[in-house]
């Protein structure tokens, strides 16, 4: 599995953000499939130390 981590702008912490994700790029219409398991959003500070 590979973990991507992304920090989220200061305009975007606040309370009833939503967020999407969206394939910019694919082969067309009924041929990309994808899907996204485990998301997590979390408050506090990324620590690379630990993963």
């Amino acid at each position: 599995p590979r973990r991507l981590v992304y920090e989220i702008p200061e305009p975007a912490k606040v309370y009833g953000v939503r967020f999407r994700w969206w394939q910019p790029f694919h082969e067309g219409r009924g041929y990309d499939q994808w899907a996204l398991d485990n998301v997590e959003i979390v408050s506090a500070p990324y620590d690379s130390r630990r993963h």
